[in-house]
């Protein structure tokens, strides 16, 4: 899941860009 840290903000982003998509695929 997403983080809130600094550190791993990029990570964070790559897995709710993830997460969003999937979401979507399910949905449609």
């Amino acid at each position: 899941g997403p983080s809130t840290t600094g550190v791993d903000n990029g990570k964070a982003k790559e897995e709710t860009h993830s997460n969003s998509f999937q979401v979507i695929q399910t949905i449609s």
